[in-house]
């Protein structure tokens, strides 16, 4: 839903479209260079997959349309 051009990554312009969508997920995001930059654990420029996951883990990501609510797994 982020990476708009499918290379599996998520660039600056990317992120900052974004950011609406994260918000309903993680609530507030104050501060948007700061966000992206603490994403970009290799500092270069773009968020990897594995780099979006432990950021959303730390920041309790919760798709609004996933099925966690019916008890299964």
């Amino acid at each position: 839903m982020i990476d708009s051009d499918d290379d599996r990554r998520i660039s600056w312009s990317e992120f900052v479209l974004a950011v609406p969508l994260l918000e309903k997920w993680t609530g507030p995001i104050k501060n948007k260079d700061k966000a992206f930059h603490e994403m970009d654990k290799d500092k270069k420029g773009m968020v990897l997959f594995d780099e979006f996951c432990e950021w959303a883990g730390k920041h309790n990501l919760d798709l609004e349309d996933d099925d966690n609510d019916d008890g299964e797994f």
